[in-house]
């Protein structure tokens, strides 16, 4: 054992399995092999990205450019929102409207029974 740690495996050049040299290309190869798969990933991720921003460009355009401020769903969304906050507003002043006739109605019949009463009460007097 002493005999194995005493040859000098690590110097260049020399007849063991393994030296310096051996290691250092293939650690050189390694490092290549990484730095060449990690650029072609970044290249490919770039390549994705600007893919899908593009996919994205043409499925989000307006679909009617000159119509709507040029907006198609978002407008589109705005709209309904409005529409929908000015139903609620007409639905209020509907019930306003369902309760004044209410009480018209109501009055109307405080005033023909007052009516009718005055003109029995002329009738027989």
């Amino acid at each position: 054992m002493l005999h194995l740690l005493s040859q000098s495996w690590w110097e260049p050049g020399s007849d063991n399995i393994l030296d310096v040299g051996d290691l250092a290309i293939i650690l050189g190869f390694a490092v290549a092999v990484i730095s060449a798969a990690t650029g072609l990933s970044r290249w490919w991720l770039r390549q994705l990205r600007r893919t899908i921003h593009d996919e994205i460009e043409e499925y989000t355009q307006p679909i009617q450019p000159t119509a709507n401020g040029g907006l198609s769903l978002p407008d589109v969304a705005r709209k309904v929102e409005k529409l929908e906050y000015r139903v609620d507003e007409l639905k209020e002043d509907n019930k306003r409207i369902e309760k004044s006739i209410d009480d018209m109605k109501q009055e109307n019949r405080q005033t023909w029974g007052l009516l009718l009463k005055h003109l029995t009460d002329m009738g027989g007097a």
